[in-house]
């Protein structure tokens, strides 16, 4: 319920086979959130994103799903995904 309450938006970049995509759905206040993020055959196991449509502070980042590991840093969030085709579900506080 709370994912669907929040704004959605498209993060990464258009599903293409290739790419680093997925959504993010921010709540209304902008101080949390989650975000699905997909690794598609793209080469790298690595990806980072501003986190600039969050309201700033202190974040955490908790994993609720998928396979890899997050981490915010300031306004940044940096997620490696170590398997081609795997996605990550996070929730941002």
């Amino acid at each position: 319920e709370k994912l669907f309450a929040g704004h959605i938006l498209p993060i990464g970049e258009a599903p293409d086979g290739r790419a680093w995509t997925g959504f993010c759905s921010v709540a209304k206040d902008a101080g949390s959130g989650y975000l699905l993020l997909f690794r598609e055959m793209n080469e790298s196991a690595g990806w980072s994103m501003d986190l600039d449509m969050f309201a700033g502070g202190n974040r955490r980042v908790t994993k609720l799903a998928g396979k890899g590991e997050a981490v915010v840093s300031g306004d940044r969030l940096t997620v490696t995904i170590p398997d081609k085709l795997q996605y990550l579900w996070l929730r941002i506080e």
